[in-house]
């Protein structure tokens, strides 16, 4: 018995260890709107002092969208349809966090919809370097609303989504060769767009025509913040015939013709 109080000592020290993780981003000042077609959800974690020197790495379908810092909140802007969330405890530095149990939620979002999630894990005597205990939990738009005022995003951008549209699978979006209409100068800028930061886009034209978006912000103030509307924006300013969009994130939208 004495061991194993030693042991729940030892493991809340080292997961309070070290410094406040803090989100770069701004504090909680509203819901934001749902656009027509879309559908926002929300994904929190509250302030505690337990593992606050820690932000945990957070998955949507698959991909790294972001970390969820201390006393924080992340939100997406998803299209209608199934997706799967997953934060992952085993970024934390330590010899067992890389066994940290990774709490796994899968959800159908519907148009015009919100949904919120908090991620809890354990605290106090039962606080573990594992993360045993953790999960994901389903709150209601009144729970989450009180809660999410006290917490700052966890992104640099202002009140700008991690976009995460995702579209089926087609050509391989690292297959340079794939991209249609491209010639040697195109090809080259795709390149470099695959090595890009996310949200990003990828738009192409007849006639070798392209144009590639990236980050949360363009170039002069009249460019929308969202890179797939951002980039058709340009096309359109641009007078590029037949732009259409290739890829977006890490999906490739349509395939060589």
């Amino acid at each position: 018995m004495k061991t194993m109080r030693l042991i729940s000592h030892i493991t809340l020290i080292l997961l309070v260890l070290a410094g406040c993780a803090t989100a770069p981003g701004p504090k909680f000042d509203g819901l934001s709107k749902v656009e027509e077609n879309w559908s926002n959800v929300y994904l929190y974690r509250a302030s505690n002092f337990v593992s606050n020197a820690t932000a945990f790495t957070v998955l949507l379908n698959g991909e790294k969208v972001g970390e969820l810092y201390n006393g924080s909140y992340l939100w997406f802007k998803l299209k209608p349809g199934l997706h799967s969330l997953r934060v992952d405890p085993s970024s934390m530095a330590g010899p067992t966090t890389v066994f940290a149990k990774q709490s796994v939620e899968k959800f159908e979002a519907k148009s015009g919809e919100q949904k919120f999630y908090q991620f809890n894990f354990q605290t106090g005597l039962l606080a573990n370097s594992f993360y045993l205990g953790s999960g994901l939990e389903e709150r209601s738009p009144e729970v989450a609303l009180n809660d999410l005022k006290e917490l700052n995003l966890a992104a640099a951008s202002t009140g700008v989504p991690i976009s995460s549209t995702r579209f089926a699978r087609r050509a391989d979006i690292d297959d340079v060769n794939a991209v249609p209409y491209l010639g040697e100068k195109g090809r080259a800028a795709y390149e470099k767009w695959l090595r890009q930061r996310f949200p990003r886009a990828f738009f192409i034209g007849e006639g070798g025509m392209w144009v590639s978006t990236s980050g949360p912000f363009g170039n002069s103030p009249d460019e929308p913040k969202d890179p797939v509307e951002r980039g058709k924006y340009l096309c359109k300013k641009r007078s590029y015939v037949n732009c259409q969009l290739y890829a977006v994130d890490r999906d490739t939208v349509s395939e060589k013709p």
